[in-house]
């Protein structure tokens, strides 16, 4: 009987052992639990600030491109070399409307300002440019004086209207610019005067960087009633502002 007890320990002594190493065989064959990431976040950063360089003017023929500094921006108009004005917010350039010298009419007459010599080598333009950098919006209007006589008289013009027709009715982008293009009012009569119009607009989220109004010469006039020029040279002045914001 005492045999019997002892051999029935020793089996189950052997038992619990081998139980315990088939145990601890499967747990070391169960995959580790990972306890460090597999990933990591960096940053990339970069800001501006508003531009207040004098941009330089565009090439007309070519916006892509700034007109070379040793030549005028305008053939046309030689004296005329922009306004110089620094940013952010500018008008770069407007050009200058010669009609040349007409001889006196018994009745109405238009002239157009390709008329002048048979021929505009270059197209006179208006440049803006707006490197702000907040997309605000902005509204570029112009004023005219009358017409008054250069021989000394002061005498106005009357019933003189200038007229700008542009080339289209939204503006052209310099240097590949992909927003979205203000708006042009062509064509645009001065129907009042020293009254400021709006002449080209940009709402807000459009207008940003470099903008030009191409002028059509055949379509920019000058209206001259029968029987007011006198033999003399007449001038006007334009006066052009930008402002924020679009027009209301």
């Amino acid at each position: 009987m005492k045999k019997s007890t002892k051999l029935l320990t020793l089996l189950s002594t052997s038992a619990l052992l081998g139980l315990a190493l088939t145990t601890t065989v499967h747990a070391a064959e169960e995959p580790a639990t990972p306890t460090a990431k597999t990933g990591a976040n960096s940053t990339a950063t970069v800001g501006f600030n508003e531009n207040t360089e004098t941009p330089s003017i565009v090439n007309p023929k070519d916006p892509s491109k700034p007109v070379d500094p040793n030549t005028p921006a305008n053939p046309d108009d030689p004296k005329n070399p922009g306004t110089g004005a620094p940013g952010p917010l500018s008008i770069d350039y407007v050009s200058n409307f010669d009609f040349g010298t007409k001889t006196i009419s018994n009745k109405d007459e238009t002239y157009k300002l390709s008329d002048k010599a048979g021929k505009v080598e270059q197209t006179p333009f208006i440049q803006v440019t707006d490197n702000r950098g907040k997309q605000t919006g902005w509204n570029l209007t112009a004023k005219i004086t009358d017409f008054v006589a250069t021989d000394g008289s002061s005498q106005a013009l009357k019933g003189a209207k200038l007229t700008i027709g542009s080339k289209a009715s939204t503006a052209t982008a310099a240097y590949g610019n992909k927003n979205t293009a203000p708006t042009i009012k062509t064509p645009f009569e001065f129907s009042d005067t020293n009254q400021a119009q709006s002449i080209m607009s940009a709402t807000s989220g459009t207008g940003a960087g470099t903008w030009l109004d191409l002028i059509d010469p055949d379509a920019t006039t000058i209206f001259i009633p029968a029987g007011n020029a006198n033999a003399t040279a007449y001038n006007a002045t334009i006066s052009w502002n930008i402002a924020n914001g679009p027009q209301n």
